[in-house]
C-alpha cells in the first residue's frame, strides 16, 4: 500500500519548541508493527538537524509507538509531538538549548513502511520572538496629538507579520528574508529589541 506522508508542524508562542502533527490518512490496512524508521530532518541557516523518532534497528522509540495510534502521534486526530531544540542534532550540536530561533525552516518527516522509504516536507517561517517584540508597539491613541505616520508604520508591521510566514510556506526564502529584514529594522528604530538571547 502507497503512503502519502503529510506534515504539518505549529510553534509555540513562546518559542520553547515546535508541534509535529501527522495528517496522513493511515486507512484500515496499515498496521504499524511495518512502521521501522522515523525520522524528523530539519534545515535551518544551511545546516541539517536531525531527531530520530523511532528505529527499530536500535530499539529508538521517542513517540511510543502503539497499536491504538490513529497517526504516528497518538489516537487522536489532533495527536502531536514536541519538537524541543535540544534534541535537533547537527552532528552532536543542538539547535538551541533554550528557544527555537526566528527564520526559515524546512522539515521534513521520514517514515519506513514495509522497507519502503517515504517522506513530507514543509517550509516554515518561524517568528515568535518577532510577534512578542512588535506585541511591545505602544498604539498612539492620543486623541488629541493623533500621529497618523507612526500608526500607518505600526500597522504596516502587523501586516507584514502574516506575509513572512507565508513567504515561507510558499517556498520563497528570499522574500521571507526581506520582510522579516524590513519589519527588524523598523523594530530597531522604535527601541524594541530581542525578547531573548539564543
Amino acid at each position: 500500500m502507497a503512503i502519502v506522508l503529510q506534515l504539518y508542524t505549529l510553534e509555540a508562542d513562546d518559542a520553547t519548541d515546535f508541534s509535529i502533527y501527522d495528517q496522513t490518512d493511515w486507512s484500515p490496512g496499515f498496521v504499524w508493527t511495518d512502521v521501522t524508521y522515523v525520522n524528523l530532518k530539519v534545515v535551518y541557516d544551511g545546516d541539517t538537524y536531525e531527531y530520530k523518532l523511532y528505529d527499530t534497528a536500535d530499539a529508538t522509540d521517542e513517540i511510543s509507538l502503539g497499536v491504538t495510534y490513529t497517526n504516528l502521534f497518538g489516537a487522536s486526530v489532533n495527536s502531536h509531538f514536541h519538537v524541543d531544540p535540544v534534541n535537533l542534532l547537527f552532528g552532536t550540536t543542538p539547535l538551541t538549548s533554550t528557544y527555537i530561533p526566528d527564520g526559515f525552516y524546512e522539515i521534513t518527516l521520514e517514515v519506513t513502511y514495509d522497507s519502503v522509504d517515504y517522506d513530507d516536507t514543509c517550509e516554515e517561517g518561524y517568528l515568535a520572538e518577532l510577534y512578542q517584540m512588535a506585541s511591545q508597539l505602544p498604539l498612539q491613541i492620543d486623541i488629541d496629538n493623533f500621529d497618523y505616520e507612526e500608526n500607518r508604520i505600526q500597522f504596516l508591521i502587523m501586516a507584514m507579520l502574516p506575509a513572512c510566514k507565508w513567504a515561507a510556506e510558499l517556498s520563497r526564502p528570499t522574500q521571507f528574508e526581506k520582510f522579516t529584514n524590513k519589519v527588524n529594522s523598523l523594530l530597531d528604530a522604535r527601541y524594541i529589541s530581542s525578547i531573548w538571547t539564543i
